[in-house]
């Protein structure tokens, strides 16, 4: 009985942790999106310009 509460336990903080990682991983995307993003559109703006 003890055993399968730790077990259940180790399951639900492998989930969280699996969730935290997959949201790192989109802010980590949104954060080079939004760093790349912003000098590529200021370069296309000028190139419009030209």
């Amino acid at each position: 009985m003890k055993n399968l509460k730790r077990i259940t336990n180790l399951m639900k903080n492998l989930k969280i942790r699996s969730q935290m990682k997959m949201k790192n991983r989109k802010i980590r995307l949104q954060f080079l999106v939004k760093s790349l993003g912003i000098p590529l559109l200021f370069l296309w703006t000028n190139m419009k310009i030209l």
